[in-house]
């Protein structure tokens, strides 16, 4: 619930998300500074200024993985996206580092831009080899546009024109306070009230108006439609289909249209072999979003939006609007873009009938789509990654009170816990994550990724639609979690099997650590490479772990030789990671259902009981489930298949 949207002193637009009892903090930074204003020559400027901005920032915001937070920076069009989820202790500090960000306060070195600049060439060539219609769809639909019709990723070729200075005079230009918007959500009473969290965005005040720079480009706020290049056929080098795409409209043009178009995406979604709905997803562009098809050619595209839009298919589509609807109003993100895009921070789910969907693709049928094909003479570059680090770890330490001060900021009770399946009641939609013996297939339920069964996921609106999803559900369901308003009623209407009592949470907790040490997590604070990667194989059912250092390696001379520093640095990742899952209701279900697949009994509040247990756990009750782990597992090292059960 927004309790506090302020345009403070200094020109950001503050909104204060409440999330009573969570123990995380999430803050998202929109500002209104991206691709399209790079300037000309020079396509990849913002980029790399995304990325400076995050290793320019301060040491808590660089160092947040190392207590179990998250991080992400993105770059789109008209904005830049700032994302941290972190435990609520940490929330001051974090919530400074990013009033300095959007001022463009950097601390920036030549081996800074030297870096990153290797990083963002890297994001270049993945991008050109992955199966994704991008970049190709950006030239072939706005190529007559001198600022849509570039990549926003950037070009190799411009990068070593791009130094230190064109990036200063780009923030200086479009990265301002009045061009952005931060989103704090959190349990508001623990931190001392929506003026609390206010007065520490406005003690920071920003530097004088610059004068115009001509070498930052213009700064342009909307399009108008004859600025747009007619759509032609483009080739992608990684791209394996046929693609068509339209330009409709972003969430400045019109929230409501944005969205029915999106529901539109949905019922292509069900008939086409792929589907995009702009690059990012609904509402990550301002004034024109891209809706992208795959098939096995025009014509077949073309056909597939001929047939009326059947039941199934408006069903479908009004679910997948609903969704995006709740993310308006729930997630930081999502509120912060609204924000920034238009004057409300808040939207309605526009009504959608089946004669909306049918005239959507008959607009589409009439309207001539830009079209990217397979190149067949591309090379393929298997060797490019996306940068998964965009900010080097810092060589300090984060003090572990910050997760300590956490503990019991506002408890939450759980309304019902059994040795496999747990409720826990709280405000907002209701999340319901099972796990199930065999797989299965339903709209309902999203596939989550998991390698020791069979994980899905489902949000629901109200107590019609959770017991609609529930009855989707097969027969045998091994594990249940759920969170939200309608918990209680999820946990009533199918309980899993009862099988035996589980373990102690204290012993879960020593087993969780042991794991976590393993995987070398205390290593993530001083920036250094894993030595042992404690992984699932697709192909195998049972943890596995593997050496990524000296195959050599004794690992249970490896585990007597912990020192207090690096379990205390390992508690401090685990407790924090775990506390941070209360960011939102889908990450709580998902802990809770971990800890349930792992027989660890929980009770009272269970994230803040387990994530306590995390932190008491002695030195001596890490290494000996550790041992317990080596002894019940075999190892293997990079390249091999061996593989043991942990216990």
């Amino acid at each position: 619930m927004i309790v506090s949207d302020v345009h403070c002193r200094n020109g950001i637009r503050s909104i204060v998300l409440d999330r009573p009892g969570s123990s995380a903090v999430e803050i998202a930074s929109v500002v209104r500074a991206g691709s399209r204003h790079d300037p000309p020559g020079r396509i990849g400027t913002a980029h790399l200024t995304e990325h400076l901005l995050t290793v320019g920032a301060d040491d808590v915001s660089r160092g947040v993985e190392s207590v179990g937070g998250s991080f992400a920076a993105t770059t789109h069009p008209d904005h830049m996206q700032f994302v941290t989820t972190a435990p609520a202790g940490l929330w001051n500090d974090l919530l400074l580092a990013d009033v300095n960000r959007v001022h463009g306060r950097m601390m920036l070195q030549k081996s800074d831009i030297d870096a990153q600049r290797v990083a963002v060439a890297e994001e270049i060539r993945a991008a050109a080899a992955s199966p994704s219609p991008w970049p190709g769809m950006t030239g072939a639909l706005h190529g007559g546009d001198d600022a849509l019709g570039h990549d926003g990723f950037g070009e190799i070729a411009d990068l070593d024109r791009i130094d230190l200075a064109v990036c200063t005079r780009f923030v200086s230009a479009v990265v301002r306070p009045e061009r952005a918007v931060i989103v704090v959500a959190l349990d508001v009473s623990s931190a001392g009230g929506p003026a609390r969290i206010l007065d520490v965005v406005d003690s920071v005040q920003p530097a004088p108006a610059p004068a115009p720079v001509a070498a930052a480009g213009p700064v342009r706020d909307a399009y108008p439609t004859s600025t747009l290049g007619s759509p032609h056929t483009a080739t992608g080098s990684g791209v394996t289909a046929t693609w068509c795409g339209w330009s409709v409209p972003g969430l400045s043009r019109s929230t409501r249209d944005h969205l029915r178009w999106f529901g539109a995406a949905a019922v292509l979604e069900q008939r086409c072999a792929g589907y995009r709905f702009g690059r990012s997803g609904v509402g990550h562009v301002g004034d024109r979003e891209t809706l992208a098809v795959a098939g096995g050619s025009v014509e077949n595209i073309l056909e597939l939006l001929e047939a009326p839009v059947t039941v199934s298919e408006h069903e479908h589509a009004r679910r997948r609007l609903r969704g995006a609807a709740v993310d308006f109003e729930h997630d930081p993100a999502s509120i912060a873009r609204l924000a920034a895009f238009t004057d409300a921070p808040t939207v309605r789910c526009p009504s959608l009938d089946r004669s909306d969907l049918d005239h959507a693709l008959a607009r589409l049928r009439s309207t001539t789509p830009a079209v990217v094909t397979p190149d067949p003479d591309a090379p393929v570059d298997r060797s490019a990654r996306p940068s998964s680090a965009q900010a080097p770890q810092s060589t300090r330490r984060r003090p572990i009170e910050f997760v300590h001060n956490t503990i019991g900021s506002t408890a939450r009770r759980l309304n019902v816990c059994g040795p496999h399946a747990a409720a826990l009641e709280m405000d907002g939609p209701t999340y319901v994550c099972v796990r199930t013996p065999a797989p299965f297939r339903s709209p309902l339920w999203e596939r989550v990724t998991d390698f020791s069964g069979h994980r899905y996921a489902t949000r629901t609106q109200s107590t019609e639609q959770l017991a609609h999803a529930l009855d989707h559900l097969p027969d045998t369901v091994s594990e249940l979690a759920a969170v939200g308003a309608d918990a209680g009623a999820a946990l009533r209407r199918r309980v899993a099997p009862h099988r035996g009592d589980g373990i102690s949470t204290r012993a879960g907790a020593a087993r969780w650590l042991a794991l976590g040490a393993l995987n070398s997590v205390h290593r993530i604070a001083l920036g250094h490479a894993p030595i042992v990667r404690v992984l699932r194989l697709p192909t195998r059912p049972h943890p596995t772990v593997q050496l990524v250092g000296d195959p050599g390696i004794d690992l249970h001379t490896l585990v007597d030789g912990w020192t207090p520093a690096e379990l205390d640095r390992t508690r401090t990742f685990c407790a924090g990671q775990a506390l941070s899952a209360t960011a939102t209701g889908r990450d709580t279900a998902d802990l809770l259902l971990t800890l349930l697949c792992n027989d660890i009994r929980v009770d009272g509040d269970p994230v803040e009981s387990f994530a306590s247990s995390l932190l008491t756990t002695g030195d001596g009750e890490i290494r000996a489930a550790a041992h317990r782990v080596l002894e019940m597992t075999n190892v293997m090292s990079a390249g091999c298949g061996t593989s043991g059960q942990l216990s």
